[in-house]
C-alpha cells in the first residue's frame, strides 16, 4: 500500500443515525455588481458510539473523513490519506481514487500519519472545529505519486 494512503473501511450505513450540521465562520464579500453576500457553508457530522466522528471532507463536501473524538483534550484526530470518493481527470474514462490529506506548507505534498483538529463543545450538541493555519487537500494518485488537484487553508466554524 502506498505510503500516502490509509487503508480505509467502508463508510458506515448512516440510516436511522442522527445527523448534524456545523456553520463555517461565514465570510462577508461583495462581488461584482457591489451587493455585500454572505457565504454560509454547512459541515454535516455524524457522531458514533465509542468517539467514531465521520464528517464531510471540507473542499468540497463529497464524501466522508473519519475521526476519532479526545473529549478530555478537546480535540479530533484524523488519518492523512483517506479515499473520499472517485473522479475522472482531463477527459479520461478512467476514475480515479481521491484521497484527503493534510498539506504540508513547503513541499504542497499530502502528509502521512494524522492531523488533529481542536473543538469547543458548546453543549446542546453544538461543537465549533478549529483547524488553525493546517493546509488541506484532495489528490490523486499517477505512477504512485500524489498529484493535488484541490486545497484549501485553514478551518474554524462560527463560535
Amino acid at each position: 500500500m502506498n505510503a500516502q494512503i490509509s487503508g480505509n473501511e467502508e463508510e458506515p450505513n448512516f440510516d436511522g443515525k442522527q445527523d448534524t450540521y456545523f456553520c463555517y465562520d461565514d465570510q462577508m464579500y461583495v462581488n461584482h455588481c457591489g451587493y455585500t453576500m454572505r457565504s454560509l457553508l454547512d459541515e454535516q457530522v455524524y457522531f458514533l458510539e465509542n468517539d467514531v466522528v465521520y464528517l464531510r471532507e471540507f473542499i468540497d463536501f463529497t464524501g466522508f473523513i473519519k475521526g476519532k473524538i479526545d473529549k478530555t483534550k478537546g480535540t479530533i484526530t484524523i488519518k492523512n490519506g483517506q479515499k473520499v470518493k472517485t473522479k475522472q481527470f482531463n477527459g479520461s474514462k478512467e476514475f480515479k481514487n481521491v484521497y484527503f490529506a493534510a498539506l504540508d506548507a513547503t513541499t504542497k505534498q499530502p502528509l502521512e500519519g494524522e492531523f488533529i483538529l481542536t473543538y469547543t463543545d458548546k453543549g446542546n450538541g453544538q461543537v465549533c472545529v478549529d483547524g488553525g493555519s493546517q493546509l488541506f487537500a484532495l489528490y490523486y494518485l499517477e505512477a504512485e505519486k500524489p498529484v493535488v488537484f484541490l486545497h484549501t487553508k485553514g478551518l474554524s466554524m462560527v463560535k
